[in-house]
């Protein structure tokens, strides 16, 4: 029998707590916010930040190549 719950992560997870500003958090909650509960949707947050984050790297990398020339 399966168990229920969240399905398991392929790569594992790390847990990093940081600080934003409170109007910046404010308009990402907005945003992220589920009308019919009236909170953030589960997980919204991390993967907000997982995309931002793999842009951002993509673009580093980019300009890493560009300017070794490659």
């Amino acid at each position: 029998m399966s168990k229920g719950g969240r399905p398991t992560n392929a790569v594992p997870t790390v847990k990093w707590d940081l600080y934003i500003r409170s109007d910046l958090a404010a308009q990402v909650e907005l945003l992220l916010l589920d009308p019919m509960r009236e909170k953030v949707r589960y997980g919204a947050r991390g993967k907000l930040m997982e995309q931002l984050l793999n842009e951002w790297l993509e673009k580093k990398k980019a300009e890493m190549r560009r300017a070794n020339g490659t």
